[in-house]
């Protein structure tokens, strides 16, 4: 009574049509019958076939039905005397000529002696939730709206202020209805929420204010359809409201090594020997954040590093895995390095998420920061003057290293966005670091 699983279906890409447009068919979701009333059972699927079952083999997975009885309804699992094979799990169970379903067809039970084969009822409290609470592509009205960039957002966005627009679309490509359209900034004092400004057809303009230097500012645009269902930008499949644009703010950033990891720029990566998962792995985030690891990346260019980059059970296990920068130029004498860090972990005080630097190309490391047990999982940007730790230096290099020892704990880490500015120069944005400290005026 509680094997089930629900997904939703792009548009096909060349007829733009969902499979319900396109087919004209589909069951109506009910609850099953409190008690049986001599309804008839359909289950239609693709199982397998044999030759065992005294029927073609030309039958497996070729498309095949059968009818019969309910034989019993206890709790959520439904029971009837209807012929299935393997494979045919997933299959809709239909009560006969009203094209209504009220389980998914899950197990086996009838053999040349009785029984009977049983479902999933669609009275399974954990399946309607689900229901309720649609993600992704299944979110009512996410599919048909989409918002796509029509000019670029700056890589860094100047205290003067910034713009950018945007096409509000619907399925078909044409300017979408929609009830409103707003724009969702924060630098540092809660959210702004400012109307998108037409432009023409179905584009749209954000502008960003004037903003203090050297700060960070998120933001992201969101638009409620005409059902009331809001449509996120940047998009993630789950369209989550929590996924934002990230960008610097600051006059005449002059960077030495910028890394949003969108293409390999020499990081090297090295594991204990008894490391069994969890290995940093360059890529866009794919673990929708189910686990405490990054459900995106920090600065919406796509990629991030991040532990083991699959979905599922993926966490560090076994050890430490170390992400080791290329070496880099720190020999300014107002350098400083700036990243932004995920750490998740279960509460075990044990294991830790260390930042390490080095002057030496690696021979020798300097504790940075270490985030323990305890923080919530989310991106956070830490930026530091590089002469506080180590010696300004053409041989510098940075470390993250992310660990499970003793007790076995969820760990999952990520890194983004790794700058190392030799100084940023310019009025009115002197440079500011870490403490505070502001740097002489060029």
């Amino acid at each position: 009574g509680n094997d089930w699983a629900y997904f939703g279906a792009h548009p096909n890409s060349q007829t733009q049509l969902t499979p319900f447009e396109a087919q004209g068919n589909n069951f109506i979701l009910a609850q099953p019958p409190a008690i049986p009333g001599g309804e008839t059972i359909r289950i239609t699927g693709y199982g397998t076939v044999d030759g065992t079952q005294g029927t073609p083999q030309l039958w497996s997975q070729a498309q095949t039905t059968h009818t019969g009885p309910i034989a019993s309804i206890a709790g959520t699992t439904l029971r009837y005397a209807v012929d299935t094979t393997g494979g045919d799990s997933g299959s809709a169970v239909e009560i006969e000529g009203t094209g209504t379903s009220i389980g998914i067809h899950t197990n086996a039970g009838c053999s040349a002696a009785g029984g009977s084969n049983q479902a999933t009822s669609l009275a399974n409290v954990a399946l309607q939730n689900a229901l309720a609470n649609p993600v992704g592509i299944c979110l009512n009205g996410a599919p048909q709206i989409r918002i796509e960039q029509a000019t670029p957002i700056a890589a860094d966005i100047p205290t003067t202020g910034s713009s950018f627009q945007v096409d509000i679309l619907d399925r078909d490509g044409l300017p979408a209805m929609f009830n409103s359209a707003s724009f969702i900034y924060d630098y540092g004092s809660g959210d702004v929420s400012a109307p998108l400004v037409p432009v023409a057809g179905a584009r749209y303009e954000a502008t960003l204010p004037a903003m203090e230097c050297v700060s960070t500012v998120s933001f992201k645009v969101d638009v409620e359809t005409t059902s009331s269902a809001i449509v996120h930008h940047p998009f993630t499949p789950e369209n989550s409201a929590d996924r934002r644009f990230l960008r610097r703010v600051g006059d005449s950033f002059n960077d030495t090594f910028r890394d949003t990891f969108e293409l390999d720029q020499g990081w090297t990566v090295d594991n204990d020997p008894g490391l069994t998962a969890g290995a940093w792995e360059r890529g866009i985030p794919s673990g929708y954040g189910r686990r405490q690891d990054p459900p995106w990346d920090a600065d919406s260019s796509g990629s991030a590093y991040v532990t083991d980059n699959a979905a599922g059970n993926t966490d560090v296990d076994g050890g430490a895995t170390r992400l080791v920068s290329p070496v880099m130029d720190a020999s300014s004498p107002n350098a400083h390095i700036s990243y932004w860090r995920w750490w998740g972990d279960n509460g075990n005080s044990d294991d830790s998420f260390v930042v390490a630097v080095s002057d030496d190309a690696g021979a020798s490391w300097i504790t940075l920061e270490t985030v323990s047990t305890g923080v919530a999982a989310q991106w956070v940007y830490s930026q530091f003057r590089v002469s506080d730790f180590v010696a300004n230096t053409n041989q510098f290099q940075i470390r993250f290293i992310a660990e499970d020892i003793n007790a076995g704990s969820i760990i999952e880490a990520g890194v983004d966005g790794v700058t190392l500015v030799p100084e940023l120069m310019g009025e009115p944005c002197p440079p500011v670091f870490e403490d505070g400290f502001e740097g002489p005026t060029m």
